[in-house]
């Protein structure tokens, strides 16, 4: 009986934790998608207590002034890129022909996937999302791009898409990728436990795969516990990247650039 006692109150302390994060992720999905654009400073409350996240922030204040926040929600990496990739063709800050290049490239994505070995019943429909957002909404500028993606299923349907792509480019160029992946079982592995799924967080290898599959460069700024300022990457390396992200522990949102 006392043992039976004992399993009995492991297994009421699992059931907790699993209503925890039940609860946990049901807040979370009642967040918008992004929000609108804030002050950045906002986040000096939010890491008060963190006097290196907080030296950082204060560092990046000198050249951004604005955040865009994204679902926390392990797809906060690829909404935030491809969301900023508009808000660029918007303000004519990614040209005619970096847009026309893009767009061909997701054009031809379904293909490439099909010659891969995926279903194209499959595909295609989160291919048609991704198509009708650049070719019908973003013609009509932000409000029609808001109105498109908070339309039911837009959302999942562009990320899912945004990760066939990622894992493309992976499966594509296994050679550069495997030395970063290899201990996650190889390439295609890695492509169906950590990119495909949707709420799997992006690391710096899917940012570099999707930006260099895009050929649209991103650069991250990492709110980390290094010593110093603000540091960023871009991807890929040595380009001069539009869309700016910020990285803090399991999360990317939008950061936009003094307008001066």
């Amino acid at each position: 009986m006392t043992l039976f006692c004992k399993f009995l109150s492991i297994a009421d302390k699992l059931s907790l934790i699993e209503k925890q994060q039940e609860e946990i992720e049901r807040k979370i999905e009642e967040d918008p998608f992004l929000t609108e654009r804030l002050n950045l400073d906002t986040l000096l409350a939010e890491f008060q207590n963190n006097e290196k996240f907080v030296g950082k922030i204060k560092d990046l204040l000198k050249s951004h002034c604005k955040i865009r926040k994204s679902r926390r929600d392990g797809n906060c990496f690829y909404r935030s890129y491809l969301y900023s990739i508009c808000e660029q063709r918007f303000s004519k800050k990614l040209s005619d022909d970096a847009f026309s290049q893009f767009l061909l490239i997701v054009q031809d994505s379904l293909a490439q996937l099909v010659k891969l070995g995926y279903p194209e019943f499959t595909c295609e429909d989160f291919w048609d999302t991704m198509i009708e957002l650049l070719t019908k909404a973003v013609p009509d500028g932000p409000s029609g791009v808001d109105t498109f993606w908070n339309t039911p299923m837009h959302d999942p349907y562009l990320i899912t898409w945004l990760r066939f792509c990622t894992s493309l480019h992976l499966q594509l160029n296994q050679e550069n990728f495997l030395p970063y992946v290899i201990e996650h079982g190889g390439v295609k592995h890695f492509c169906t436990t950590q990119v495909e799924p949707v709420k799997k967080e992006a690391d710096q290898v899917q940012c570099i795969a999707l930006s260099q599959f895009f050929k649209i460069p991103v650069r991250i700024y990492y709110l980390d516990q290094s010593a110093g300022g603000i540091n960023f990457h871009d991807f890929p390396h040595g380009s001069e990247p539009n869309v700016h992200l910020l990285y803090r522990p399991g999360h990317y949102d939008i950061i936009y650039e003094n307008e001066s």
